[in-house]
């Protein structure tokens, strides 16, 4: 009976040294234990004084005001008359000329669909014949209209999914 009550007490300081070393180590690094936060009075004098500065009050509030709210005018960048963006049927009809060495009064180009940074449209050659145009996808990389995809038939989704393409875009282009 001794040996059970002796066993029973070096089990509980053995835990109680255990608890006592966590709990000296989460001093140690200044972290708070239990929801107790210690803080410096000095860092807490300048918290206080930057939220101050802010405007907060002493519970983290803004003060309520009756001035009326500053009003922002929007800045608007100009650009001379005679700089003007080239539009995008233009910009990917030279992307088809350099793919195919045609000159450009050689490709009709049409955008059935247009993002910021990816199209969708046909393109033919020439007089535009039967068989002498397709389909084509076209994303802007580095400020340059790229080429995905031109042709007849249909490409494998897995294959556009680098470029992100909009679903509506691709839905009836791609298959898994």
């Amino acid at each position: 009976m001794k040996y059970k009550l002796f066993i029973g007490i070096g089990i509980a300081c053995v835990l109680l040294f255990f608890v006592l070393a966590a709990i000296s180590s989460l001093i140690a690094r200044n972290q708070p234990t239990s929801g107790l936060v210690v803080i410096d009075p000095k860092e807490l004098a300048k918290r206080e004084a930057a939220d101050a500065k802010q405007g907060f009050d002493q519970n983290g509030s803004l003060p309520i005001t009756t001035e009326p709210p500053v009003k922002i005018e929007p800045f608007v960048v100009t650009e001379p008359d005679s700089i003007e963006p080239t539009p995008t049927i233009d910009l990917i009809k030279q992307a088809f000329a350099e793919k195919y060495s045609k000159p450009l009064s050689d490709i009709n180009v049409t955008i059935t669909q247009e993002t910021a940074t990816h199209a969708k449209g046909g393109v033919s050659f020439g007089a535009g014949g039967p068989g002498e145009g397709g389909l084509f996808l076209a994303t802007l990389i580095d400020n340059k209209w790229v080429l995905v995809f031109d042709g007849n038939g249909s490409i494998a989704c897995q294959d556009l999914a680098p470029y992100n393409f909009p679903a509506e875009m691709i839905a009836e282009i791609c298959y898994n």
